[in-house]
């Protein structure tokens, strides 16, 4: 019998939790179309508008490339993006580290994708394979068969990423909230589309955020991975902090907090972006934001401890701690000063300098 790649056997458990996840809401064919129809404007609407907003210029050619999916496309989508981001495709075997095609590496697989496909509203993907050729399959009930724009070519040194909207998340989110759609749906786009501008503006955050992925997987041995996160599992269950308290070395964890640090830049600056959002381009733009604070706040107890499982909590930190820094940095040294932090990944701050934002002043002034 052949033994299946890593990547091969990665897509195979993201087929298993596509077939296994719950569709979404229930709507006729005449408002999916009009569901599909409303992300996809708002898309491209975002596109436009997010240079402005957030004061940096606008690329020469295509932003992103646009896509609308439902649940199971989201997570083929995400898989073929994580198989890119860990170079899954030329993996081989290494003695002493973890095989991406062990049985409990599949099932941590299955059972993240799972868990995210009913929670994504919307991402901006700098690594998978470029939508406008390669569309991932999806319910054409719920999901856009042709990505938008699929002939347009960027002109722009850096490849545009995949802006990809999930149609049922966001239509049932949407209706939780009792919220204007297409308010919904473009705020939803300003945000992602900001994240587009902003590889657009470091064009070296993609090849830096893989090589740290590949840096933390790289850093886990065979022999105690599983105990350790057996036992992280058991801690989280019983009210413990996250599993990466448990189960990354010093290495490892220098590494995440590089991450982390730039994450939260990212999540941070996206948030500050939609301050500048005008009432005549969203007209409910300040109760969709009251609303978005309300919702991060109030997760179940489930809730909060399945993130604390998949780190999904993490986010939720990025957030606060970003916006905090970005908006002293703005208000205290000018637009100018902090777009330098575009320009590498020394120009970052670290997780320190996050907290104390003068110091990140004092030293990229230097």
């Amino acid at each position: 019998m052949t033994q299946r790649t890593p990547s091969q056997e990665w897509m195979r458990s993201a087929r298993l939790a596509a077939r296994i996840v719950r569709p979404g809401p229930q709507v006729s064919p005449a408002k999916a179309y009009d569901v599909v129809e409303g992300l996809r404007a708002a898309g491209h609407r975002a596109a436009e508008l997010v240079p402005e907003l957030a004061g940096l210029p606008a690329p020469t050619g295509l932003l992103s490339h646009v896509s609308v999916v439902d649940r199971r496309g989201w997570t083929i989508t995400a898989a073929r993006s994580m198989d890119h981001l860990l170079g899954l495709s030329t993996a081989h075997a290494v003695e002493g580290k973890p095989d991406p095609t062990d049985v409990t590496s599949g099932v941590e697989v299955m059972a993240t994708l799972t868990f995210l496909s009913q929670r994504i509203l919307g991402q901006f993907d700098p690594f998978g394979p470029s939508l406008a050729t390669s569309p991932p399959p999806a319910d054409t009930s719920v999901a856009d068969p042709q990505p938008a724009n699929a002939s347009a070519q960027a002109t722009s040194s850096t490849p545009p990423g995949n802006l990809v909207l999930v149609a049922p998340n966001v239509l049932a989110t949407q209706r939780a909230m009792v919220v204007d759609f297409d308010d919904f749906a473009l705020w939803i786009a300003l945000h992602e589309q900001t994240h587009a501008l902003q590889f657009h503006h470091a064009p070296w955050l993609a090849t830096y955020m893989k090589d740290k992925a590949g840096e933390l997987i790289n850093g886990f041995p065979t022999e105690s991975s599983l105990f350790d996160w057996v036992r992280a599992v058991a801690s989280v269950l019983r009210g413990g902090p996250s599993v990466f308290d448990h189960v990354l070395d010093t290495a490892q964890r220098n590494t995440l907090s590089s991450v982390l640090a730039v994450m939260s830049v990212l999540e941070g600056h996206a948030d500050t972006v939609m301050d500048n959002v005008s009432h005549r381009d969203i007209p409910s733009a300040r109760a969709l934001r009251r609303r978005f604070d309300a919702r991060r706040n109030a997760l179940t107890r489930r809730q909060e401890i399945i993130g604390r499982l998949l780190g999904a909590h993490l986010k939720s930190d990025q957030y606060r701690v970003g916006a905090r820094f970005v908006r002293h940095v703005m208000s205290t040294a000018g637009p100018d000063t902090f777009h330098q932090i575009w320009r590498s990944p020394d120009h970052m701050p670290t997780t320190t300098e996050l907290d104390e934002p003068d110091t990140w002043i004092a030293r990229i002034a230097h």
